[in-house]
């Protein structure tokens, strides 16, 4: 799990391969996110942008409350992950 002061921008980045480690390059991507606000589990979908071989997308923390917040990346088409993982978003008194 990583740690992020919450209300950072977070930016994701990864490369899609296939079976044997070459390279591809999909249609489209998505980042998916499960986070608490409110007490209430909140989902949020971040398209993923192209570059070359590299793919990105960033997610505003600040729309969630601390603690855990759950994510992965997968091409269109698919339910196989590329990257997945979790954040811990740590808050104290100074950052509600």
């Amino acid at each position: 799990m990583t740690d992020i002061t919450r209300g950072s921008t977070v930016v994701f980045v990864t490369t899609f391969k296939d079976d044997t480690g070459a390279i591809v390059n999909p249609a489209s991507a998505n980042l998916y996110l499960k986070f608490r606000t409110g007490n209430v589990i909140q989902s949020a979908t971040v398209p993923l942008v192209q570059s070359g071989n590299t793919w990105t997308a960033s997610w505003d923390s600040s729309v969630a409350d601390g603690g855990r917040a759950d994510w992965h990346i997968r091409s269109a088409g698919t339910n196989k992950a590329a990257m997945e993982g979790s954040l811990s978003l740590k808050t104290n008194l100074a950052n509600p």
